[in-house]
């Protein structure tokens, strides 16, 4: 059973909710538009929606299910909030920066005393994405990352996309945002730590982009949310525990004079993160033609072609991330991660003694469905969704303008059942939402190639950043659109890459080391110029262009 309240009337409930310091999971903001922010009717009466009834099954209607954020009582009714919020933690001992997907493993706290060197010093290193906050703790001593740590930022709570959280902060939600954030990277060192007090943090590097960095300080926001997009920051050193945590900070290993920098973006779209990333990259002193693209909610993308650096942000949504998705999920166990065109002969299906299972289109063809960990389903993540639009297309159960055949256009296609047996899918409305994503993304691509002057040809690697990126199979990215032709071979999984920048710097933790690394941090930021894709009329025409399937 979740928590009950019993809420006034002439206030939408998501509404009160909030004001009640009661954060319930609402991946758009409480625009209607995810069907996540289940409450269900405990006393007192509800309204059905259009809402409801396009999210919700009729069965779960009339048990009283409905949506927080169009559910506006007329009288008094007590709810009960539904937790639907991912659990998050997944911990690794390992020297690699390649975050994957999240389980329910956790470090063999045997080792610590082996693993942690007495008397050496220890940087923590923070990338606080949109979508999952990952933090890494640093020997500095030893030049080497002890362990990572991930979770889900909790802050999806007010919605997916920076957008939504914006309009919250600007709203007077903006302590509330902080705190949430806040906590979420205080539970990860205490991970990290095993929630000893030892080993004493002494440095703290935090890549972010500039909207996550703005919710963590608690900056205005309303100047990053309109035109001109003017930051309050976009970045700062020499921060102290106090001026980031405050009353947060109890029992947590950082020393008095624990040094904290939140590393410098381009722009309010370009931030700290991709800094960190074209840091990482070698950004600051390379000859090559390279290509980053971090696939988030907010894809940004960094052209490095003859020492000069050009820069862009796509608002692709969430939808890559399980976002915006009816049946989306995050990259949690059971998670469909792989779709599979198989032939099915005789009229029977392929060896049940493969992984996965089979759901079949007609009696020629099938696809073969794999969730993370072999976990019995529990929705769709970005991969999943990537790799269900290719096989659909492979199959004819969509078409190149992706519409479903008659057969699924009315429901959608069903890739599984849940444990509950509610039927995982994707419907008409997903398909929009994954080809507005991609549409935005290959467009932004296509735009900077365009700035430049050169051709896909003259790429020499394109860097795949972010969990998406990462575990993207490029030929089916190649497939659906979503890269070019040109692409294929030349793509680099590339992890976390924010991380990976943010390590660098707690590598050289000490006050001159540091200086020199930013001194090429500065060489980037100076030498990259910003090109606006919304004044664009190419990127606004080849976005259209993109939308269709390849």
């Amino acid at each position: 059973m979740g928590k009950q309240i019993v809420c006034p009337p002439g206030i939408r409930i998501i509404d009160y909710l909030r004001e009640k310091d009661l954060e319930i999971f609402a991946p758009c903001g409480g625009a209607g538009t995810c069907g996540k922010c289940i409450i269900r009717i405990r006393g007192g009466f509800l309204p059905v929606t259009d809402a409801d009834r396009s999210f919700l099954s009729q069965d779960a209607v009339k048990e009283g299910f409905r949506l927080a954020c169009r559910a506006l009582p007329a009288s008094p009714v007590r709810i009960e909030i539904i937790d639907k919020k991912e659990e998050s933690f997944h911990i690794m001992t390992a020297d690699s920066l390649d975050i994957t997907e999240k389980n329910d493993e956790k470090t063999d706290i045997k080792g610590e005393e082996e693993i942690l060197c007495a008397g050496h010093g220890f940087a923590v290193a923070i990338d606080i994405g949109t979508t999952t906050i990952a933090a890494a703790l640093v020997d500095t001593d030893e030049k080497r990352t002890v362990r990572q740590a991930v979770c889900l930022n909790s802050q999806r709570a007010f919605g997916y996309d920076v957008v939504a959280r914006q309009k919250a902060a600007v709203n007077g939600r903006g302590e509330a945002l902080k705190s949430l954030v806040v906590n979420d990277i205080l539970s990860l060192i205490e991970q990290l730590t095993f929630g000893k007090n030892t080993p004493v943090i002494s440095y703290m590097c935090i890549a972010a982009n500039t909207t996550m960095q703005h919710l963590l300080m608690e900056y205005d926001c309303s100047g990053i949310s309109a035109w001109p997009f003017t930051p309050v920051s976009l970045g700062e050193k020499n921060l102290t525990p106090g001026e980031i945590f405050g009353e947060h900070l109890k029992g947590v290993c950082l020393s008095g004079d624990c040094r904290i920098d939140l590393i410098p973006g381009v722009s309010t779209y370009v931030g700290g993160d991709v800094s960190a990333g074209m840091l990482e990259y070698g950004f600051h002193d390379s000859d090559k033609t390279a290509l980053l693209i971090d696939m988030g909610t907010n894809a940004e993308m960094s052209l490095l072609h003859k020492g000069v650096i050009t820069v862009a942000s796509a608002a692709a949504g969430p939808a890559f991330e399980g976002g915006n998705l009816k049946c989306g999920t995050g990259s949690v166990p059971g998670a469909i991660s792989r779709v599979e065109p198989v032939e099915i002969r005789s009229g029977s299906c392929p060896s049940d003694s493969e992984s996965g299972y089979v759901i079949s289109v007609d009696e020629k063809c099938g696809m073969r469905i794999n969730t993370i960990e072999d976990a019995k389903p529990s929705g769709i993540c970005g991969t999943g969704a990537l790799e269900a639009v290719a096989a659909f297309l492979d199959t004819g159960v969509i078409d190149r303008h992706g519409t479903f055949d008659s057969k699924w256009f009315e429901k959608g296609f069903v890739l599984g059942k849940g444990t509950q047996g509610q039927n995982i899918f994707l419907d008409q409305e997903d398909i929009r939402q994954i080809q507005m994503a991609k549409g935005a993304i290959r467009a932004g691509a296509d735009a900077l190639l365009r700035a430049a002057g050169i051709t896909g040809e003259e790429v020499d690697r394109v860097i795949l950043a972010g969990g998406f990126g990462t575990f993207t199979n490029p030929k089916k990215a190649v497939r659906v659109g979503l890269l070019a032709p040109e692409f294929a071979g030349k793509c680099v999984p590339a992890g976390n890459t924010a991380l990976k920048g943010a390590v660098r710097f707690c590598l050289e933790a000490s006050e001159k080391d540091v200086k020199q690394v930013y001194e090429k941090l500065e060489n980037i930021i100076n030498n990259a110029r910003q090109y606006e894709l919304a004044n664009d009329e190419y990127f606004k025409e080849r976005y259209i262009e993109c939308m269709k399937f390849e």
